[in-house]
């Protein structure tokens, strides 16, 4: 027997509470020691060691063992968008765990706690369209963890919900953080003018072409009907009488929108004061409507 502990064959087992502690007095010099505990002690937590193997001298020794309880982080995306192409588009993630001083826990490592690995208390290179989720579970409770969207569209608006918190903060283990993209959105207006003595040419309506297209020129996939105005992958028709306009409302922000008129063998045509058929312009980049 050696102070708190008795070795047979070189080897003493004890039992700790927390903050509890046991000595070991008057142990050989010059042999190595090591000191493990039971695994089924630690399962279920997050072990923490420090000076759990050495060599025994004439100063002492200490070997402590910290068991932190674990707790799960999911981060959830969501996209509010008419546009197709916005709700299939990846969006970037990164997630930072940190201790309760605030320090980054470069314990935290590897891919044991999901589909993403971490570096050193970091992830990156998460990625997630609309209605996925990415969970990493067996965090350490306690610890802090900030969920951040890289490089985030200018055309949406971001909602974060616990975006940042503390694992195991609740009565639950698992934290949620949700980030959901909103597509921001504009109005168009056409207004028809026409300069003819002839009656008919002043009650006649006019057919407008109008296109959504990205910077490529591709046509944008949105579908749906805005105002009455039907558009199918990025495109509609609409019919303007003189002295009257068509509103649109609820576009989606910063896409290209031309607008042809397409009828008018009998007329020298301007469009936004000069002439020409069609014009165009980036939605919402002005304020109020994009006016025609």
């Amino acid at each position: 027997t050696y102070g708190d502990m008795e070795f047979t064959g070189g080897i003493a087992t004890v039992e700790l509470g927390n903050e509890e502690s046991a000595e070991a007095v008057g142990l050989p010099i010059g042999v190595h020691y090591t000191v493990t505990e039971n695994a089924d002690s630690a399962a279920g937590f997050v072990v923490e060691e420090s000076g759990v193997t050495g060599e025994i001298t004439c100063g002492d020794k200490e070997a402590t063992i910290t068991n932190i309880g674990k707790g799960d982080l999911t981060v959830v995306k969501k996209v509010v968008s008419d546009i197709a192409g916005d709700r299939t588009a990846k969006y970037k993630f990164k997630v930072t765990i940190t201790k309760p001083d605030g320090s980054v826990d470069t314990n935290v490592n590897g891919a044991e706690y999901g589909t993403y690995r971490f570096n050193s208390g970091i992830c990156e290179g998460i990625e997630l369209s609309d209605g996925d989720s990415v969970s990493f579970a067996g965090l350490p409770r306690g610890d802090s963890y900030l969920v951040e969207e890289l490089d985030t569209p200018d055309d949406m608006t971001v909602t974060m919900e616990n975006a940042e918190g503390v694992i195991g903060g609740t009565d639950t283990t698992a934290a949620a953080a949700v980030f959901t993209n909103t597509r921001r959105t504009g109005n168009i207006s056409i207004t028809k003018s026409v300069t003819s003595n002839v009656d008919s040419d002043q009650s006649n309506t006019y057919k407008f072409n109008i296109r959504l297209v990205n910077e490529d020129g591709t046509p944008v996939d949105l579908n749906g009907t805005y105002d009455n105005v039907t558009f199918t992958n990025g495109a509609a028709t609409v019919e303007v009488t003189p002295g009257a306009s068509k509103d649109i409302h609820g576009l989606p922000y910063g896409v290209r929108c031309i607008v042809t008129e397409t009828e008018h063998n009998d007329f020298i045509v301007y469009a936004n004061g000069t002439e020409g058929d069609s014009t165009e312009n980036i939605i919402g980049w002005s304020s109020g409507d994009t006016i025609w």
